[in-house]
């Protein structure tokens, strides 16, 4: 739980380090939002376990874009972080069992 809590705090200002480096750089606010966030929802997805942390670092997030009235921002971010946390992993997922199909149904015809 603690090592959870540690490595949601350490990706949380990571992510805020992110977007203010990325700024400095001169990015685009949209691009510099959806690559951060989209790192961020990996990120999380691969360190922490517990749902409750994804839940809390989107929360978060989200009421500081609502607190600042920005509404396209967190359209943005909810965006980028769900595919992130989602789409990316269970894509990795499904291409790594095709490949190891793959391999096995060509390891039987060589054996045939």
């Amino acid at each position: 739980m603690l090592k959870d809590v540690l490595t949601t705090s350490f990706l949380l200002i990571a992510y805020l380090c992110m977007l203010i480096a990325f700024h400095r750089l001169g990015l685009n606010e949209e691009i510099n939002i959806l690559i951060s966030s989209f790192l961020l929802g990996l990120s999380l997805k691969q360190w922490v376990s517990l749902f409750f942390f994804h839940g809390f670092c989107i929360a978060l997030i989200s009421g500081l874009c609502i607190a600042l009235n920005d509404w396209v921002m967190m359209k943005f971010f909810l965006f980028s972080m769900l595919i992130g946390m989602y789409v990316i992993p269970y894509l990795l997922i499904y291409l790594k069992k095709m490949y190891v199909d793959k391999q096995v149904s060509s390891t039987i015809l060589i054996k045939k």
